[in-house]
């Protein structure tokens, strides 16, 4: 939800950026006239002038005096506003527009790293959302020893290396060659918050585990489990293995 509000560090246009969250610690009303959300702590009269009606009845929208409704709980992850010059003036931080000296115009975007990952550990304890896991899929081959241990590990390693260079480019592939069973690196990939895992295992069969607990619309896409306690889903080969992530990195835009 994103919050329209006046900040006391004299900024004149301000949103906060909200997750809804059952035990979160604001309350986020909505106008059903403006459509505007609102922090109720934050809410202001004419003038600019602050006021906490966290316990008043009948809070009215700042901007069309429509009665508020549809109070949440949420907690706040982010925050933007503008400071137009009355920073820049007393710093002298000026610009050339027209051929003459003016002072900037500034601007704050504040993004809490930490509070978006306790609002995501809120939400989903077991797993992060795909666009902020540390990895979208790690790919792990046969144990070392293993039957067709050289043919796995080298199917596992084309894989690992497609998906990184044509479809989830920028770091988002993990190939997890470590000499342990699949079991343990499975284990440790989803308590390491990655998404999904593609197993090569000793017979050469191809298995992808979702960790992820997001679906996907469409009926041409793979449907993806609420939970992430589900059987891992026999792929036929590697084409779809590469179909699959890359309707997954079209889904929620991956780049």
């Amino acid at each position: 939800l994103i919050c329209s509000t006046v900040i006391p560090e004299g900024g004149s246009f301000s949103h906060e950026y909200h997750y809804e969250l059952p035990n979160g610690e604001d309350r986020v009303a909505k106008c059903p006239k403006c459509r505007e959300h609102f922090n109720i702590e934050a809410t202001f009269r004419e003038g600019g002038v602050h006021v906490d009606e966290g316990t008043k009845e009948g809070r009215r929208c700042p901007r069309c005096r429509e009665v508020l409704e549809s109070q949440r709980n949420c907690a706040e992850v982010a925050h933007t506003f503008m400071l137009g010059n009355i920073y820049s003036k007393k710093l002298k931080a000026n610009c050339l527009v027209n051929m003459a000296q003016v002072p900037m115009e500034m601007g704050c975007y504040g993004i809490g790293v930490t509070r978006i990952l306790s609002a995501a550990a809120q939400m989903s304890p077991t797993s992060l959302p795909i666009s902020i896991a540390p990895f979208n899929v790690a790919v792990i081959g046969p144990k070392a020893g293993a039957i067709n241990f050289d043919e796995g590990n080298a199917v596992a390693e084309k894989i690992a290396a497609e998906l990184d260079k044509k479809i989830l480019p920028g770091g988002r592939v993990i190939l997890d060659d470590r000499h342990w069973t699949i079991g343990r690196r499975l284990r440790e990939q989803q308590a390491s918050f990655t998404s999904f895992a593609i197993v090569v295992d000793k017979n050469m069969q191809l298995e992808l585990h979702q960790f992820a607990t997001v679906g996907l619309s469409g009926e041409d896409t793979v449907r993806l489990s609420e939970s992430s306690r589900i059987e891992p889903k026999l792929l036929s080969d590697e084409s779809a293995v590469y179909d699959f992530f890359d309707r997954l990195r079209q889904q929620f835009n991956l780049s």
